[in-house]
């Protein structure tokens, strides 16, 4: 796919919780570019009404993490360094990273930022930039994600890969990933183009078309309960909102959303937010929220 979406970085509120338009390569839908905008509008969470300011327009968006005061953002012009506020710093190939196509970012337990280009993973830390040797010989890498306990996954077109006390390793089946969701708990759910994962220690469980997931191309995760999540599921012709109770899955339609949708975002781990190209919709259970 040759066309490009331009997104924009924003913020919600004075603590800064991202809600990020979130974009990787499969997820663009071919058009031309949207219009930057400076106003946004507020929006209702749960912890109350957010007022969202777009902080900079960066060509094309795909990961976003945060620890403490910085904020890094993956783009395909490199990777964006946020102290605060302030200007950005890049940092690309010219810095040391494999290329300036940054694919996608987690914040490692030492507090460093695990950055994945291509087939790749670098660390950045301090401005300086370090290639991870070891990590396994992967597809291109479309997310990353770090847990509690340290343990890393790498999410790629040719499956997941882990990092545990011995090194990283491919994990199970080879699967094109398409985004990672760690939970609270402990678990880590892996969307895909054929279905959801949901990986608990070394036990791992499908949820593909037959076991009742309504569509199959899995474009953002968002955990809610234990063992309760949100999805935005893609089919040949439509984006739904997929919910799974634990036990069942619903489907819910879009309407009046024509524009092209960017993602899922979790706001303060309690409320989730669908990212498009023109809104943000804050999504609530009936009752305690818009």
């Amino acid at each position: 796919m040759s066309h490009r979406t331009r997104l924009g970085l924003v913020s919600l509120g004075s603590a800064l919780s991202l809600a990020t338009a979130v974009a990787t390569p499969l997820l663009l839908a071919c058009g031309p570019a949207a219009t930057p905008r400076s106003a946004y509008p507020t929006i209702a969470t749960s912890h109350g009404a957010r007022r969202v300011v777009e902080m900079t327009d960066i060509e094309e968006i795909r990961d976003v993490a945060r620890t403490g005061n910085t904020t890094y953002v993956a783009s395909d012009d490199g990777l964006y360094v946020f102290e605060g506020t302030g200007a950005p710093t890049r940092i690309g190939r010219a810095e040391g990273l494999a290329s300036d196509d940054v694919t996608a970012v987690a914040i490692d337990r030492d507090g460093s930022a695990l950055v994945g280009v291509d087939r790749a993973l670098f660390r950045v830390a301090g401005g300086q930039v370090t290639a991870v040797a070891g990590a396994p010989p992967v597809a291109r890498i479309t997310d990353l994600a770090v847990m509690s306990d340290g343990t890393a996954w790498a999410c790629t077109l040719s499956g997941l890969a882990r990092r545990g006390a011995s090194g990283w390793e491919i994990f199970g089946e080879r699967f094109p990933c398409t985004t990672l969701a760690p939970t609270p708990e402990g678990a880590l759910w892996a969307g895909s183009a054929q279905g959801l994962f949901y990986v608990e220690g070394d036990v791992v469980r499908e949820h593909p078309i037959s076991g009742g997931i309504p569509e199959a191309y899995v474009r953002s995760i968002v955990p809610v309960l234990p063992g309760q999540i949100l999805a935005l599921l893609a089919g040949p012709s439509r984006a739904m909102l997929g919910f799974f109770d634990g036990t069942s899955w619903y489907a819910y339609a879009l309407p009046g959303v024509e524009e092209r949708i960017a993602g899922l975002v979790a706001i303060d781990g309690t409320s989730t937010v669908l990212v498009t190209e023109e809104r943000v919709f804050a999504i609530a259970p009936t009752g305690t929220g818009t």
